[in-house]
């Protein structure tokens, strides 16, 4: 898994992550997490990112989703904390919470199923329940959401599951998570 590409930086208020952090998490979760985001979680657990991952589906959300900070190890009460952040999951342990961007969006990761190890973005806004309306008042509509909502419209998008219609596949393991990651350059 190269990381190298993300320019990764553990903030000040980030416990320093360890396997000992993350041997911890699992007991009291009761999980078992894939090796690549365990290690990545001992090492980088809680580092602040400026990125972006292309979705493997069509969603009401365009394209892509920003990452601002992988969940790590923090004091007790802050919400970037992975043991906090996997509490508030309805779900959890079933999904835990690897990744957040700052509208409040979170990346999770199933860890049972047939799909352990799948990386999801989870809509806050729960656009999926969205009316076409809604959506032309809000936004100028990107392309690719005008392209989800022609979908919808014809009866044409990919069956979900019942308990996934508000996420939205971004990568199958952690590691491709990682590897799809695109640095954003900041603009001055």
């Amino acid at each position: 898994m190269n990381i190298e590409h993300l320019n990764l930086e553990l903030p000040s208020w980030a416990l320093p992550p360890s396997l000992s952090l993350v041997e911890e998490y699992e007991r009291e979760f009761d999980l078992n997490l894939p090796a690549d985001y365990r290690g990545f979680l001992a090492a980088h657990g809680g580092a602040l990112v400026n990125a972006t991952c292309p979705f493997m589906e069509p969603t009401p959300l365009g394209d892509l989703t920003p990452v601002d900070q992988f969940y790590g190890f923090m004091q007790p009460g802050r919400s970037d904390d992975v043991r906090q952040a996997t509490r508030m999951i309805d779900g959890a342990p079933d999904v835990v919470a690897v990744a957040s961007d700052l509208m409040g969006g979170m990346l999770w990761m199933k860890c049972t199923g047939d799909d352990t190890g799948c990386i999801y973005f989870h809509d806050p806004q729960q656009r999926w329940t969205w009316p076409d309306e809604q959506f032309r008042r809000t936004f100028q509509l990107a392309p690719s959401i005008e392209r989800y909502l022609e979908l919808r419209a014809a009866g044409s998008l990919p069956k979900k599951r019942r308990g996934y219609e508000n996420v939205y596949l971004v990568a199958r393991s952690f590691s491709d998570l990682i590897e799809k990651l695109v640095q954003v350059e900041d603009v001055d």
